[in-house]
């Protein structure tokens, strides 16, 4: 039986059953033993999502000038690439 059907029969969908049973096509054979898999509980708590804080020109190790210069030069090569939005200020 495919991961397919075997999803279909079993309640799941297709990226539930591919992680589940570590297949990663649906018309790969599911082994006999993936018919053992526990269920998957719901969980619905909410993941807290960190974003960055803002970045500001104090935080840069060196000036606006040479900070411009090395994106400029460097691209995403630069050390200071995370710096870049500071740039345009």
């Amino acid at each position: 039986m495919n991961l397919k059907t075997w999803a279909e029969e079993n309640g799941h969908s297709l990226s539930e059953a591919k992680e589940l049973t570590g297949l990663t096509h649906w018309n790969q054979s599911v082994p006999e033993s993936c018919d053992e898999i526990p269920e998957i509980p719901n969980v619905e708590d909410k993941v807290a999502i960190e974003t960055k804080s803002k970045l500001r020109m104090e935080d840069c190790p060196v000036g606006r000038r040479r900070l411009l210069n090395s994106i400029q030069r460097l691209g995403k090569k630069s050390k200071y690439w995370e710096f870049r939005s500071l740039v345009g200020r």
